[in-house]
């Protein structure tokens, strides 16, 4: 049996208007006079047929473009939701789901974007640019603080350029590049060096890492292209790749993958342009509509599982 949609419908005098179907009008009695105020009401929408209970219900003539648009509309502003509150676009998968759940439980646009706010993606997007621009983690005041701004209607690049640009943010740049006199220092050694760090791990460098590389230049002929090609053969640079490959792909780098992408970074390339490759290929795609698959994991008893496996280690999809 097919599930009824509930659709928002206006009742102006004895006339029920409902946008996208058509309107009718319904038979007053005693009991039920109708006034002259407009005043909205619901009703619900299964196949071709309009109830509005206590009023009555009507038939509507359905056709192809109708449909296409109440649901290209419907998917389109579910997709703009996604953008504003985790600044990306909604998968497939996930504009199914909130559709059924539109659909099913007369979910509004509201109660969509509550949703999200209040997912563990919202608060891990929002604890990255505290941990990039502060140095420290989210905390809980802060949280709710961020989520209120979204609900009045500001979005996730919004909140970004807020951190970034504060005076907490300002002040740890300037402590972390340039508010260091020991010895003889040169000031835009210390801004090429931070530089490199952004380019080579995505990250500003650490108070201790300048006063390292300070010491190194000091005493040492040790120059910025060594440093460059040090920090890519790191600990540190495997560990950074490893987060992205975790978070985009489900796994740590693998040897060639690591050996590739080093050799990129130490020709030129950077780190944003690695997590920008990782995010678009191929493994990612596949990664990423596995995790939002779980219907079909509970509707299969595990296999959809198992086949996720098999591809991400063997490439072979189906």
């Amino acid at each position: 049996m097919a599930q009824s949609e509930t659709i928002n419908c206006v009742r102006n005098s004895d006339v029920i208007n409902c946008s996208d179907y058509g309107s009718f009008r319904y038979q007053t009695n005693n009991n039920h006079r109708y006034n002259s105020r407009p005043t909205e009401i619901s009703c619900l929408r299964n196949n071709n047929v309009i109830n509005c209970p206590n009023y009555g219900s009507f038939r509507y003539q359905a056709n192809n473009n109708r449909r296409s648009n109440i649901r290209y509309n419907r998917e389109s502003e579910i997709n703009n939701l996604f953008l504003q509150v985790l600044g990306r676009n909604a998968t497939s998968n996930e504009i199914r789901d909130f559709t059924q759940t539109i659909n099913s439980q007369g979910w509004s646009s509201v109660q969509v974007r509550e949703n999200l706010i209040n997912s563990e993606e919202f608060y891990q997007s929002i604890n990255n640019f505290y941990r990039e621009y502060l140095g420290q983690n989210l905390d809980n005041n802060s949280l709710v603080s961020y989520r209120n701004l979204i609900v009045n209607g500001r979005s996730l690049a919004d909140i970004k350029d807020e951190i970034s640009n504060s005076t907490e943010a300002r002040n740890r740049n300037y402590n972390n590049r340039d508010n260091y006199n020991q010895g003889n220092y040169n000031s835009e050694h210390q801004r090429q060096f931070n530089d490199m760090y952004i380019q080579v791990l995505g990250r500003n460098s650490s108070a201790s890492e300048l006063r390292n590389y300070n010491q190194f230049v000091n005493n040492s002929n040790y120059s910025l292209a060594q440093a460059r090609r040090d920090l890519v053969n790191s600990q540190d640079f495997k560990q950074a790749l490893d987060v992205v490959y975790q978070e985009y792909l489900g796994r740590n780098a693998d040897s060639q993958g690591l050996q590739g992408y080093r050799n990129a970074v130490i020709a030129g390339s950077t780190f944003e342009n690695v997590r920008n490759e990782i995010v678009n290929s191929p493994e990612a795609n596949r990664y990423n509509s596995n995790l939002n698959n779980d219907d079909y994991y509970n509707r299969s008893g595990g296999n959809s599982l198992i086949q996720g496996v098999f591809c991400n280690i063997t490439g072979i999809c189906f």
